[in-house]
């Protein structure tokens, strides 16, 4: 399964969806576009090694996968949190949906 046109998809909207999180908070919403998020990126977009991937790439088969991965309950989080500060984490969202199927 080749889905690569999604990850720019994913790295501007991700991104995007970040930086007013941490607008949100107080913070400079810039610091999303630092060397941090770009680095969390290719760890966790691109490494073969990434669980957060092979579970994605599983999930979308219609398997199981069992090891832990922590975007999975993260994104719960990030759509309660989009909640409160009126603000909608598309991607997240899309997610939490398609788990539920």
């Amino acid at each position: 399964m080749n889905v690569s046109a999604l990850n720019g998809s994913l790295m501007s909207r991700g991104t995007r969806d970040i930086s007013w999180l941490i607008k949100a908070t107080g913070e400079n919403g810039r610091s999303a576009y630092g060397l941090c998020h770009p680095g969390d990126y290719e760890a966790t977009l691109f490494s073969k090694c990434s669980h957060n991937r092979m579970y994605g790439k599983t999930m979308v088969k219609g398997e199981k996968y069992g090891l832990l991965t922590e975007g999975v309950y993260t994104i719960t989080a990030l759509c309660q949190l989009g909640e409160i500060i009126m603000w909608t984490f598309l991607y997240a969202r899309a997610l939490l949906l398609f788990q539920k199927k």
